[in-house]
């Protein structure tokens, strides 16, 4: 408990107010003397000198009740303060640690049973603590701290030619977190499953890594490089191109001396270019 020192103590206060009591009485007593026309009302009181006594009495009581009420008020706030601690930051310190700390300042450990797994924290260390560091409480309260499990590792489960949605649930149920999906086109892989992952199957890792998947797009458009049809019979081409998925555009007739009736004699898009089975193929032949 802190004790308050007061400026003035009581025995102060009452001899003030009986010297103020008296200096009324000689400033009083001053003006008679010299023939005042106003002898006061001090003259009046004084021809009653019980009256005198219970105003005299009753200010004195005054005095000293007022001075107690304000002693007690300040020395119950003091008290009061003086009483609350702030808690220090318990975090990472060993339970014999913390008590050594919480002693000093009148407090008490209280250990959870259960603990939990940290990422960074040692086994049997604090990783949490409730009230928090900083709070404000009465001396000879209780901290309650968690300790850390220590580092718990997961192994990387396989969820290659398993679709991405299906892995990110795995992934998650097992404390991992899908973190980067990557797309590409695949002739072997069904579009939206998982061709490949970073880590592999089998490594171990720390509860909430994360972990990378490439997804197929499905097949991907295949590009041919186009041939030279000039002077080929037009039914022989557009059947084989036809046959291998390639589509037939436009075919325009032109006469075009020396070629033979139904012999391409213009291409486009012309040899040598790339081309896929989407693009159209249109062809001029000689009538």
């Amino acid at each position: 408990m802190i004790r308050v020192k007061l400026p003035i103590s009581f025995g102060n206060i009452i001899q003030k107010i009986k010297h103020f009591i008296r200096s009324l009485r000689h400033r009083d007593s001053e003006e008679t003397v010299f023939g005042s026309k106003k002898p006061g009302f001090l003259i009046k009181l004084q021809k009653r000198k019980w009256l005198w006594r219970l105003i005299s009495t009753t200010a004195i009581l005054f005095g000293l009740i007022l001075v107690t009420s304000i002693a007690a008020y300040i020395t119950m706030v003091m008290t009061i303060k003086g009483e609350e601690v702030r808690i220090p930051d318990l975090e990472g310190m060993t339970t014999t640690e913390a008590v050594e700390v919480l002693t000093e300042l009148d407090l008490k450990l209280k250990i959870d049973e259960k603990r939990q797994y940290s990422k960074g924290i040692e086994e049997g260390k604090i990783i949490q603590q409730q009230p928090e560091s900083g709070t404000s409480v009465k001396r000879n309260n209780s901290v309650k701290v968690v300790l850390s499990a220590g580092t718990r590792l997961i192994t990387v489960p396989s969820m290659i030619g398993q679709s991405a949605r299906n892995a990110s649930a795995v992934f998650s149920d097992r404390g991992l977190n899908l973190h980067m999906i990557s797309q590409v086109h695949s002739e072997f892989v069904v579009m939206n499953n998982i061709i490949a992952q970073e880590p592999a199957q089998g490594s171990e890792l720390i509860r909430g890594s994360r972990v990378n998947i490439l997804v197929s797009l499905g097949p991907g458009e295949k590009f041919f490089v186009m041939p030279d049809l000039i002077g080929k019979d037009y039914d022989m081409v557009t059947n084989q191109l036809s046959a291998n998925g390639f589509r037939i555009g436009n075919t325009f007739h032109r006469y075009y001396p020396g070629a033979k009736k139904d012999t391409i004699i213009m291409q486009f898009p012309k040899a040598g270019y790339s081309v896929s089975k989407t693009d159209i193929i249109n062809l001029w032949v000689s009538e």
